[in-house]
């Protein structure tokens, strides 16, 4: 299985997992090479209420929910609770306050 990574500019994560940030910066190269163009996601999140939230890209660890999205003049910021009762979860909170997970 391939799995891409980006990073995750992480504004805020609350005790209870509250987690906000831009999951992606429009106008830059990415680790791809690509350049992210303002109004990409446009079409995908139209009537999204939520996305999961995955460690490391892997869909078998989901670890909490993203239930906002706001297309900005600068990028994607998204705003989600990571579901600190499991052990994914705890783990993915613990390595976001230490900054060992940025993406």
């Amino acid at each position: 299985m391939q799995t891409f990574d980006f990073p995750l500019e992480v504004k805020d994560v609350g005790e209870d997992g509250q987690i906000e940030g831009f999951a992606a910066a429009y106008n830059n190269v990415d680790h791809g090479g690509d350049i992210i163009l303002p109004g990409a996601f446009t079409k995908t999140l139209r009537g999204r209420k939520s996305l999961p939230m995955l460690l490391y890209h892997d869909g078998r660890r989901p670890v909490g929910v993203w239930n906002a999205f706001e297309d900005s003049d600068r990028g994607l910021k998204i705003k989600g609770r990571i579901t600190t009762v499991s052990a994914d979860g705890a783990e993915a909170l613990a390595l976001v306050r230490d900054g060992a997970l940025a993406g």
